[in-house]
C-alpha cells in the first residue's frame, strides 16, 4: 500500500499528534498499518471485516469467519466467540456485539455478558466512556447509551447508527442519513455537523477523528475517507479508501 493511501487525520477541536497512527481494512479484507501520521503503510497478515484499537495500539479485528482476533505483534491469536461489532477498552480488552445484539466484555480471558442489546459500540480513553447504539428507535436511528458500570443510561435527543468517543470523552455519531453530530454535555444538546458528505463509519483516538464516507472511491468497492479539519470545522477528503478504520 502506498503512503498516499491515507493522510493524517485531524481531530474535532484537536490537532493530530505526530505519534498517532492508523489501521485500515479495504474491501478485499486486507489489513494495513500506518505507525505514524506521516509514515508509510505496511500490510499485516490475514484478513478481516472490522477493526478496533485503543490509544495504546492494542489491536483487535473481527475476522472473515466472524471470530475476534488479537494482534500479538507478529500474527493473530483467535479468541472464542463471534461478533459483528468490536471495541477495545483502555486495558486492551475487547467488548463485542454478536449477531443477536448481545453485548459481551472480555474479562480475565473469558466473556462476561452485559445487560441490554446494541447495534454498535465504542470506548473512550477511560472505562466509563463506553457508548452503544441500542434498539430504541428515535429520530435519526436508535438511541445512544452510556455504560454506568452496571447498566446503560440514555444520552437523549438524537438517534444514530454508528458511534465513536471523541478524545475529550463525549459521543460522536453518524445517523441514518449519514449526517454526523456530537454531544459535549451528554444531555439533549446535540450539535449537528451540517457541512460535508454523509458517512457510514466513524472513529477517533489520540486526538484524531475520521470517517468512512458513503460514496465509493473511483469505481471500487471501497469508500472515500475523510478527516475532520478543526480550523474550518469541516470534513475534508483524504487520499485513500477503505471500509473500516481505527486510529491510535
Amino acid at each position: 500500500m502506498k503512503s498516499r493511501f491515507l493522510v493524517a487525520a485531524a481531530a474535532l477541536f484537536f490537532t493530530l499528534q505526530a505519534q498517532a497512527g492508523a489501521y485500515v481494512i479495504n474491501s478485499a479484507g486486507s489489513i494495513y498499518c500506518q505507525q505514524t501520521a506521516n509514515g508509510g503503510w505496511k500490510q499485516l497478515p490475514g484478513q478481516a471485516k472490522s477493526i478496533a484499537c485503543n490509544k495504546s495500539g492494542s489491536l483487535w479485528v473481527i475476522g472473515l469467519d466472524s471470530s475476534p482476533y488479537h494482534w500479538n505483534g507478529k500474527g493473530w491469536d483467535k479468541v472464542d466467540g463471534s461478533a459483528v461489532r468490536i471495541a477495545v477498552d483502555p486495558s486492551g480488552n475487547p467488548w463485542v456485539i454478536n449477531d443477536s445484539g448481545d453485548i459481551y466484555q472480555r474479562v480475565d480471558g473469558a466473556w462476561q455478558k452485559r445487560p441490554g442489546k446494541a447495534k454498535d459500540i465504542a470506548i473512550g480513553e477511560v472505562i466509563s466512556q463506553v457508548f452503544v447504539i441500542g434498539y430504541k428507535a428515535v429520530d435519526g436511528g436508535d438511541a445512544v447509551y452510556q455504560w454506568s458500570g452496571s447498566d446503560w443510561q440514555e444520552v437523549p435527543g438524537h438517534g444514530a447508527v454508528r458511534v465513536t468517543v471523541h478524545p475529550a470523552g463525549f459521543p460522536m455519531v453518524i445517523d441514518a442519513a449519514g449526517a454526523s453530530a456530537y454531544n459535549e454535555s451528554r444531555t439533549k444538546r446535540w450539535i449537528e455537523i451540517k457541512s460535508g458528505p454523509p458517512g457510514v463509519e466513524i472513529t477517533s483516538g489520540l486526538g484524531t477523528c475520521c470517517m468512512v464516507g458513503k460514496e465509493f472511491f473511483s469505481g471500487t468497492s471501497d469508500h472515500v475517507l475523510y478527516r475532520w479539519d478543526a480550523p474550518s470545522q469541516k470534513w475534508v477528503q483524504m487520499d485513500g479508501y477503505g471500509v473500516s478504520l481505527a486510529v491510535f
